[in-house]
C-alpha cells in the first residue's frame, strides 16, 4: 500500500542483507546503548537482528530491515550489518513488521490509555472492527538472593497486556472469561455459543484471537 522510495548504490553495498539498497534519506542516529552487567533477560522482544518492515508516519515504506524492538523502551532500532553500531531511526516510525516465526505487525498511534500514550507500540494480534493489541513490556527489576534478602543481578520480567480498539476507543481486556464476554456483550448469545461450541480457553492468546475473529463476523 506504500511505495518504495528510491534508493542509494553506497548503502546498497553497505549492508549484504538488503536485497534493495537502504535510501539516502533513512538517516539514523546513534543508539546509546546500555552497557548492563549481571543482568539477566534482554529488553529486546528478539535478541537477534530479524529482518522487517518499515513505514514512516508520512507513509514512506523501507523493507529487508534489519531491526530490534527493544521493548523497554518502546523503541525500533536497525543496522545495515550486524556487526554495526545500532541507529535510531531519524523519522518517526509508524509501523513495522518483524520477519520472525511469522509476521508480526506492531503499530502506535493508538488513543492514550493507562501510562500508554499515542506514540506506544502494540502487537496487532487481530485486525478488524474489533481489533485485539497486545502491549509488550519487559521491566529491569532488582534480583533478591532467597537466603540473605540481598538485592543480587537484575533481572528483566516481562509485563505484558491486552486491548480492545473498537469504536475508536481502547479497552483493557483481561485474559478470563468474565473480562472477554463483558467487553463482547452486544453479541453475547452468539460468542457464549461459539466459546462452547469450539472449547475456548479464555486464558489462551491464541483461543482468544480466535474468538475475537470469530465476533468481527458477526453483523
Amino acid at each position: 500500500m506504500f511505495c518504495m522510495a528510491g534508493y542509494s548504490a553506497s548503502a546498497q553495498m553497505h549492508n549484504k542483507f538488503v536485497t534493495t539498497p537502504i535510501v539516502d534519506n533513512l538517516d539514523g542516529r546513534p543508539v546509546d546503548v546500555n552497557k548492563y552487567a549481571k543482568v539477566k533477560g534482554s529488553p529486546y522482544l528478539y535478541d537477534d537482528w530479524l529482518h522487517g518492515e518499515v513505514v514512516t508516519n508520512d507513509g514512506k515504506a523501507y523493507k529487508k530491515m534489519l531491526i530490534k524492538f527493544n521493548t523497554e523502551k518502546d523503541e525500533l532500532i536497525f543496522v545495515y550489518e550486524t556487526t554495526d553500531e545500532p541507529q535510531k531511526f531519524a523519522d518517526p516510525i509508524k509501523m513495522f513488521t518483524i520477519n520472525a516465526e511469522q509476521d508480526r505487525v506492531f503499530e502506535n498511534g493508538f488513543p492514550k490509555i493507562d501510562r500508554q500514550s499515542n506514540k506506544s507500540y502494540y502487537e496487532l494480534l487481530v485486525q478488524g472492527p474489533t481489533t485485539l493489541l497486545k502491549r509488550h513490556r519487559e521491566v529491569l527489576q532488582d534480583g533478591i538472593d532467597d537466603v540473605s534478602r540481598a538485592i543480587t543481578d537484575g533481572v528483566y520480567t516481562k509485563f505484558n497486556s491486552y486491548y480492545i480498539f473498537k469504536n475508536n476507543q481502547m479497552q483493557l481486556l483481561k485474559l478470563n472469561k468474565n473480562s472477554i464476554l463483558k467487553l463482547l456483550a452486544d453479541k453475547s448469545a452468539d460468542v457464549t455459543a461459539y466459546a462452547d461450541s469450539q472449547k475456548i480457553d479464555f486464558e489462551q492468546e491464541e483461543d482468544v484471537k480466535k474468538l475475537i475473529n470469530y465476533y468481527n463476523t458477526l453483523k
